[in-house]
């Protein structure tokens, strides 16, 4: 009998699976066999559908990524603005007016931008930055305690922040045309199920010398494979919560 696939394996197992019966399929030339080139093009094909399926599962970490950056955006504004604001105090009252001039300019673009959304905040530093590079206003900075470093620091996390920003909506973008990888993997374990393993095992028995070797090979691996998602599945049911007595009574009448 054919070692079939189990109904659950998970998406990346499906998709393993999948790539090693490629590896042994394609070792071998097949030119004189009227179905297994056919099936090898369509499981390319499907298969390279999965991986990308899963990869967009694993996109997930532009997640995080992004709160980081945010943090460190944040941190940046509100250290400048803190610098900012100690320079109002200062006894030199040259830097004091400079530093009033600075935090009128910050108070245009908003002193919370921080808290807005991604593309809000990331636009308003864009426009504060630019101010900041007028020579006039650059000719008020400069002076200030800690403000240039304050401002060189915020150009870098906007940047970072701006670039990963513009991936994370690419790549949510390229995502609406994918199919989800529990569906494809469907796709893929019936190729291999109904298509190619029955094929194999008819085949290994009407020519042992040119398909056995590979068959067994593929159906090791499958049992491999399936031997893994058999213990995860009983891990999973050892963990369910136990029924008290008046329900497994109630389920055994």
């Amino acid at each position: 009998m054919p070692s079939l696939i189990l109904s659950y394996c998970d998406a990346n197992e499906i998709s393993s699976i999948s790539a090693n019966t490629l590896f042994e399929l394609q070792k071998k030339e097949w030119t004189a066999d009227v179905l297994i080139p056919g099936i090898i093009n369509i499981l390319v094909k499907e298969n390279a559908a999965l991986s990308n399926a899963i990869g967009d599962i694993r996109s997930n970490k532009y997640t995080a990524q992004l709160m980081e950056l945010d943090n460190q955006f944040n941190k940046s504004f509100i250290c400048l603005k803190h610098f900012v604001s100690a320079n109002t105090w200062v006894p030199d009252e040259g830097i004091v007016q400079s530093a009033e001039h600075v935090w009128k300019i910050i108070e245009a673009h908003g002193v919370n931008l921080h808290r807005l959304g991604y593309e809000k905040q990331i636009v308003l530093a864009d426009s504060l930055l630019r101010d900041f590079e007028k020579e006039e206003i650059k000719s008020l900075l400069n002076p200030l305690v800690g403000v240039p470093a304050c401002v060189t620091q915020l150009k870098v996390s906007v940047n970072e922040l701006r670039n990963l920003y513009r991936e994370a909506k690419e790549n949510e973008a390229s995502k609406e045309e994918r199919i989800a990888p529990s569906t494809q993997k469907n796709v893929v374990k019936e190729i291999i199920n109904n298509d190619l393993l029955p094929y194999l095992e008819v085949m290994s028995k009407v020519n042992p010398e040119e398909y056995r070797e590979t068959t067994l090979v593929i159906k090791e691996y499958i049992d491999s494979i399936n031997t893994k998602a058999r213990m995860r599945k009983s891990r999973t049911n050892n963990h369910a919560p136990v029924a008290d007595d008046a329900e497994q009574e109630s389920n055994q009448e």
